[in-house]
Parts: structure tokens; sequence; C-alpha cells
């Protein structure tokens, strides 16, 4: 192998660049990871080697080294003379010194290293001197000295450096794997440092070598076989300008069989080690280059045998690792230390030498945290939610537990009967004893059943007795039946008025007017059929809770809500659940509130930085919300995209008792037959609320409950018949009295009970005279876009307060468990009520759920026994008593403390003059 150098100033570069170049052949048999061991110069730096015959002092401490000159800060020129001092306690090696970045570990000259001194050449601009000590044992390297200083210069600084490679040729093909690759490069100011990327790759397995700040430099490079080698040389200036220059060469094809050779000089095998690190030394060699070198160790668990392995630390070297070394921690006890060499083909060995460490550190190494005080947050939370972006922030539970309004259901079930009571016509209001009711007039009434057959249905039925008036009522086959024979007897003689004119004068109502008006039947379904629904609102007389969930699926969930549940048997057909649009695509909710949630800087013990989150809310009626919400506010809360008149469609039904309810009469004590108060179990006050018949007896109660009525008929001066209502009873008991109780007049009773008989055979009596068996007229409808009874701006003004209600509620719904994500922190860092940064000791009052709270010692104390305690539950304007507080002073404080687990903990605290950011180093007390 030959160079041909051109340059002469890079004679010195290309003869440091040979000897340091491992070119030997490796044999042919290494095999991979073979272990083998090769010799090394134990004269090059940093191993040494101390005098074999004389008898070596304890090796207890690195090196010290000092640089005495020049000082730090200092003004240099061009050369320099660098001087310094240097002291171990078995004795050093040598001392090396590095002026500038990127530049070579230059030897320096010495008295046997109590004082040193390097002539070198500097770099323009700010640069640092730095200086290393090896002891002769190899194993311990100094801290590096290190002295900051600058040369001036004219130049500005503003160009780039250029690149120049002076050999070998571009897109040449060399023979050897190993090319040595020389070149310049220059700047206005200074080249501070050269790197080299290898097909992308950074190579640092050796720098590119100068003694002229890159004027002049030679870098031996490894080449990969068989492939194209893009070789970049990027050199850089003080401000950060970077030139470059591309070298194109071929790998020679080559099969890498053998591995690296790999010799481990420090620790020696079987070595008794006495410290918290260790420097492990030693040279790697191979034909085609040495990747990387690493080292690990692992611990010897007493008893198994079982060796648990640290992560690799990486090996430095300045000479391709013909010698390397890495400062590697390690533990107390057993130790394996392994060290593996791979070379460029990915070929390795390993080396592997057991140890003993007797120290024994009293605390651990420490672990540095930053804690800060983060700025005041923006606390306002903004949402403007989409129907899909509802669905997404709020699940469905959430949904089904918030309430938007109760429904007062009045309106839409005075919607629902007046639909029913002309399913089949108007001609019912005229004043004629037919109704002519024609139930395929309309869409409704088409569902009781074709011609011929919806006559006989219970819809039509109920049809019949929602349109009863005084003019086309049907007695027939009640107890007024004979009543209504007679009038029409003696009416037909002229002698007194007829039965329908009776009738509508006994009610107080006009001939054309149902007996029992659509108004008082909607407050009977309300207060029975839906009041006595478990899952309506409780106390509002049957209002109906419509939720966020309900509105998003178009009512349809009520099905489920208001349907059979227990003995009731529902609101809605089950079969068929509602369907009513509340909102349009253009459904947006918008809620801006305010997060009282402040997440805080903390420290677990055990594990490290962690963070919790804590609640400051100091706005009322309610003081733990999360989130702070005013949905009655405009500018806080609206709901934009609601339909304008929502209506529904829907299926209810309404089922009868099994049998016929008499109505009790002929008694006086049956005048404490009362809805608040039945009398006996036999009547209908007794019977379930939501049934048929009980909704008749209570809507006619509450359209006569006041009624009084008190009239004599007479033929000349004979009385012929007397009705009495309430004179001089109770409001509504009805008396009827005919002369020789012609007519079989009905027994007293009150009015509602009448109609109730009335009601009741009119549900079971077919138009054919037939009868329809007790317990099978339950009626259900189908009825289309019947209006709720809410305009979209009454919707959003029945929703402000009943959110506002909930706020509370929704803010633990949509974050109530955000202490889930809280780290297990034992002490965490905040300001206080009177704005003073402060160490709080995790409290019970920190812990949530399945959380426990098992502190043998909480708080803060001055000594590792932790007897004499530094924080305090009460410390004067913090606000707080729950917390054990310790506030720092600037500068460094150590505390000690101790976590759950009863292990003791060293805390070093380092504030400076700015508060808002804290250093805390952690060290846990070894047994």
């Amino acid at each position: 192998m030959s160079y041909f150098v051109r340059d002469p100033r890079a004679l010195g570069l290309f003869v440091w660049a040979i000897a340091t170049c491992a070119c030997t052949a490796d044999p042919a048999s290494s095999p991979v990871d073979a272990g083998t061991e090769s010799p090394i110069d134990a004269s090059r730096p940093p191993v040494g080697s101390p005098d074999a015959s004389t008898a070596a002092p304890a090796n207890l401490a690195p090196p010290t080294i000092a640089i005495t000159s020049p000082e730090d800060g200092a003004q240099v020129g061009d050369p320099i003379t660098v001087t310094g001092t240097a002291a171990d306690d078995s004795g050093l090696a040598s001392v090396f010194v590095q002026v500038g970045p990127n530049a070579p570990r230059l030897a320096t000259t010495s008295d046997g290293f109590r004082t040193w001194s390097l002539d070198s050449h500097t770099p323009p601009g700010t640069f640092a001197i730095l200086a290393y000590g090896y002891d002769t044992d190899g194993d311990r390297t100094s801290v590096a000295a290190s002295v900051l200083v600058s040369r001036p210069s004219a130049a500005n600084n503003a160009a780039s450096p250029v690149v120049t490679i002076t050999s070998p040729a571009n897109h040449g093909a060399p023979r050897d794997l190993s090319v040595l690759v020389t070149g310049h490069a220059t700047d206005d100011v200074s080249v501070v440092r050269m790197e080299l990327r290898r097909n992308g790759e950074l190579l640092v397995e050796r720098p590119i070598v100068t003694e002229d700040f890159f004027a002049d430099w030679v870098r031996l490079v490894p080449l990969l076989p068989g492939v194209t080698n893009t070789l970049v040389f990027r050199a850089y200036d003080e401000a950060g300008h970077f030139g470059e220059s591309t070298l194109v060469l071929e790998g020679r094809a080559e099969v890498d069989r053998a591995a690296p050779m790999l010799t481990v000089t420090t620790p020696a095998e079987a070595a008794t080690l006495n410290a918290s690190t260790t420097a492990v030394t030693g040279s790697a060699t191979d034909r085609l280059g040495v990747r990387e070198v690493k080292v690990r160790v692992g611990q010897v668990f007493a008893g198994t045998g079982e060796v648990v392995f640290e992560d690799w630390v990486q090996a430095t070297t300045s000479d391709g690792f013909a010698n390397f070394a890495a400062d590697l921690p390690i533990p107390s006890g057993a130790i394996v230390i392994e060290v593996r060499a791979i070379d460029v083909s990915g070929l390795s060995t390993t080396v592997t030498r057991v140890a003993t460490n007797a120290y024994v550190a009293p605390f651990t190494e420490e672990r540095r945290f930053p804690l800060y005080l983060r700025a005041a947050p923006n606390t306002t939370v903004t949402l403007s939610l989409d129907e899909a972006g509802t669905n997404q922030v709020i699940n469905e539970s959430t949904q089904r537990s918030l309430k938007l309004l109760d429904l007062d259901p009045y309106v839409l079930l005075v919607n629902s009967l007046t639909q029913i009571k002309n399913a089949c016509g108007t001609s019912w209001q005229l004043d004629a004893e037919n109704p002519n009711h024609n139930c395929q007039l309309t869409a409704l009434g088409q569902t009781f059943g074709p011609p011929g057959t919806w006559e006989n249905s219970p819809e039509y039925a109920l049809v019949r007795l929602l349109t009863m008036t005084p003019a086309n009522v049907v007695v027939d086959g009640t107890s007024v039946e004979g009543l209504k024979d007679l009038a029409t007897t003696l009416s037909g003689w002229g002698l007194i008025d007829d039965f329908h004119t009776i009738m509508g004068e006994m009610l107080g109502i006009p001939q054309t007017t149902e007996i029992v008006p659509t108004a008082a039947v909607a407050a009977a379904l309300q207060s029975g059929l839906l009041d006595t629904h478990p899952n309506t609102t409780a106390g509002t007389n049957g209002f109906i809770p419509i939720t966020l969930y309900d509105a998003l699926n178009d009512l349809a969930p009520l099905g489920v809500t208001l349907g059979p549940v227990g003995a009731h048997p529902g609101v809605f057909d089950p079969s068929t659940p509602p369907f009513g649009a509340v909102i349009t695509d253009q459904f947006r909710m918008n809620i801006v509130s305010e997060s009282n949630l402040r997440w805080l800087d903390g420290i677990d013990l055990s594990v490290g930085k962690d963070y919790i989150a804590t609640v400051v809310d100091t706005t009322g009626p309610t003081y733990a919300d999360v989130l702070e919400f005013d949905f009655t506010d405009p500018a806080r809360f609206s709901i934009d995209g609601l339909v304008a008149n929502p209506t529904a469609d829907m299926r209810i039904r309404v089922l009868e008792n099994s049998r016929f309810i008499n109505a009790c009469n002929g008694n006086d004590a049956c005048q404490a037959n009362l809805p608040a108060s039945p009398y006996q179990t036999a009547y209908v006050w007794s019977t379930p609320r939501w049934q048929l018949e009980h909704t008749v007896a209570r809507g006619a109660y509450n359209q006569y409950q006041t009624r009084q009525f008190d009239k004599s008929y007479y033929f000349t001066i004979i009385k012929e018949a007397q009705i009495t209502v309430g004179n001089p009873e109770p409001a509504g008991w009805t008396h009827f009295w005919t002369l020789f109780g012609l007519g079989s007049p009905p027994e007293d009773q009150y009015l509602w009970e009448l109609i109730t008989e009335v009601g009741q055979v009119a549900m079971h009596r077919l138009p054919n005279g037939t009868s329809r068996a007790e317990g099978s007229a339950n009626v259900a409808f189908t009825l289309d876009d019947v209006s709720v009874g809410l305009t979209a701006n009454q919707i959003r003004n029945a929703v402000r307060p009943v959110l506002q209600a909930q706020a509370s509620t929704l803010s633990d719904m949509l974050l109530g468990n955000y202490w889930e994500n809280n780290g297990p922190v034992d002490f965490y860092y905040r300001r206080d009520a009177a704005g003073v940064a402060t160490l709080f000791f995790v409290a019970a009052s920190d812990r949530f759920g399945s959380q426990g709270y098992a502190y043998a010692k909480p708080g803060f104390f001055a000594d590792v026994n932790l007897t004499t305690k530094l924080s305090s539950l009460s410390i004067a304007g913090s606000g707080d008593a729950a917390h054990e507080k310790l506030r720092l002073p600037v500068g460094e404080t150590v505390v000690y403390t101790q976590d759950e687990g009863g292990f003791v903990y060293r805390l070093r605290f380092v504030v400076g003059a700015d508060d808002t950011e804290i250093v805390c180093f952690v060290s846990r007390r070894t047994p």
C-alpha cells in the first residue's frame, strides 16, 4: 500500500494517519463474536502502564488537572503556549490538550506532570482549550479542565467555507478498502470543525486530522465493499456556515468473514473495584474498519446467578478504535462487563470481564428533574359542535343523562286528541242525532280498517266516545235509557223538552259541544297515563324529560323511555318508536366555559417527573366544578339549527280494564267517592290511573267537578220530572226524579260516574247492536305531524334554566374523571394563595377513586432520619391547611423525605432568581 502526498504541509498528518491505520489482515479463521484479544501498545494514550517492578499505590481517585495559562476569558494570539498542573494518587501516564474545536488531542511536555505545557496554533474567534490527564493504571481519566478564550479577527465571517479534496481522484476504485483522503478547507475567518458522511451515515470512529485548523487535513476512510461509497466532507465556520465537497469511490468487492480483533486492557479479569464508575479501555482492529465499540454492565444476582444488564454505552476513540475508552457506571457487588466491537460488515467480537465492586454509595446516583410554574393558562374552553362533533365530544352515556328540557305534554295531547276526534270526519259537530262518521275520510281513519270493518274497531268506538255531544249522545243500554225514552215520549206530546235538550241543560253545554271536551281529556291523560309513568319527571304532572340524546336521535329513544315499564303499559306502543325532527342539518351547539383545572409539575419519587391536576373553583354556587358554565348568557351558550315548529309522529295506546266499572250510586256514602279519596275498591277511582275508564272519569270530573243545576219539568201545574246537580248536595252529585218513577231514572250518583257508564257502553256496543267483550276495547293510534307545542325559540329559552341547573353535573360528566390522568406524585410545585412558589407534599385529598394514601411520615425533613421537620401544614397566607408545605429560598436546599413504600430520598433543590423554574435532584438512600 502506498500514498502520494502532494502538499509537504500534510506530511505530518499523513504519517500520523498511517501510524493509526488498522491495515493488517485479520486471521481468516477469526470467528464472529470470537472473544479474541490482540496486543496493544500500552504506551499509547490513554492506556498507559506503570513499571512492573514498582508496587503501585492504591488507585482510589481519578487524576486532577488544571490549566494555569491562558486564563479563562483571555484574548490570545497565534501561536499560543498552554500550561498547567496535574496530579494522581497512583501516578500520571500522560496529559493531552485539545486547542479549538475538532482538533486532535496533542501530547504535552512535562516534568512528570506536576507541570506541563504545549505549543499550538489557534483558530480565529472564540474557542475552548481542553486538558485531560490519564493515570498509570489506565482505568481513571480526569474530568477535563477547560478555559474559553478568543482570538480577534478582522473578518466579518460572512462567507461559507470552501472544501477541496486533493486525493485520491474522484470516481476511482482503490485497491484497498481503507483509503487516506487529504484536502484543504478555507474560510474568511476560520473553519472550526469538519465532518464526514459515507452514504449519508456520519462517521465518528476517528477525527478528520489537522494541525492548522483544516487548512490541511487528512482522514483515513474505510470503504464499504462491493458498493459505491459517496463521501461528503463538510466544513463549518463559527457562524454556522458550511461548505462541502463530495468524493465518490467504488469499494472493492470482498466477502468479510473475519470479526474484529478486540483487546480489553481495563478492568482486569476478576478485578476488585471500589468506585461508582470504572474506565473500560482497550483496542479493536479490523482490516475493513471497526464501526463501533460499546460496553455494558450486568449485575449478578446472588442465589440465581441471573445477570441483568444495563443499556449499552458507546466507547469513544480518536484513532478508529485502535484505542478506545468508556466511563461505565457500575453497581455494587458481583458484576459482568461486556465489551463488543462491531466492524463495518456487522461482524462482532465480544470480550467479557467478571469483577466485584466493593463500593456502596450511601445514596443512588442523582436524577435531575426540572419543575415549572406554568404561566396562567387561557382557561376559556370554546366548543362549537355540529351533530357529529357533539357525538364525538359528549359520549352517549352523557347525552342520555343530560336533560335539555321538561316538555309539558298538554299541547301535544290536545293536538293528538284533536287528530283522533276528527279521524272520521267533522260532521259530529252538527246538531243532529247521527254524527255521520266516515273513517275513510282521513288517513288516520283508514287505519281503523276498510269499509264494513272500521265500524267495529275499538279505535272508532273511542272516536264515538270523544265526539259525544248532547245532540248525538247514545244512551241505549245504560241506566239513562229509560229516562231518554220517557223524555222522547213526553216531548213528542209537547209536554217537555226533548232528551238532547235536557242533556245539554243538565251539563251546561251547547248541544254540539263534546260532553267531555278535549282539554279535559288531555288533562286527564297527562295526570293519569303520563304522570304515573316511572320515567316522567317527578312532581311535574307528567312532564316528559327530553335529553340531548333524544334530540340528536329524532325523539326515537322516547319509545323506550316512555314504553312499558313494570305494571305500566307505557305511553307509546313499543312496536313503533316515535319520530320527531328537532334539529336540522345546520344544527350547532355553542358552549363557552371556563376551565378550573390547573396542571402542576410534580415528582413521583420512585419513577420521576409526573403531573397532577387540581381544581381551582372560585365561582359559586358550587366550588368544585372542573368546568364553569353559564347557560343563561346568550354569549356563552346558544343552539342553532332547530326545527322552527317541531312535530312528532307517534303511536299512542290506552288500555281498558278487564271488567265493567259500575258507578257508586244510590247511597249517600258514595258522595265520598272522589279521586283523592276512593270509596271502597270496586269503583272507578280505585282502578289504575292510566286505564281508559279512569281517564274518561277523570276527564268528566275535570269538566263537571263544580257543576250545579236544578230544574223541574211541568205539565200545566203538575211537576213531571226534576233533575238536580249539586243542589244542595256536593257539586256534581246528580239526582233524577220522575212522576211515579216513570222511566226508571238512574240512582243518585256523581255526574262524571254517569258519563263514565255511558262511555263504557258506547265503547262496547257495536253499531249493529252486538256487544264487544270487556277488556277487548284497547286502542292504539298512529298519529303523524303532531305539534309538540313549542317553537324553536321556546325550546332555546326552556333549555337554558334546565342546563344551568345541571351545570355541575355536566362538568363532572365531561371531565369529572380528570384525576385518572394524574400521576401518583409524592409532591408538586405551585403557587399558594399568596402567590408564593411552594412545594406541596401530596395530601389524602389529592387521591381519588381507588388511589390510596399510605405515607408514614409525609413532609420534608432536615435530616436523613426524618426527625426534624422543615415543612408545615400551617403557613400564613398560603390558603391551605391540608398539605405539608415548604417554601424554598434562592440557592441550593437539601431536604429528605419518604415515599409510600418507606424509602428515604435526598432532594436537592436549586432555585434561581426566577422561581418559575427550579431543578430537583433526587437520589434514594441505599439499604
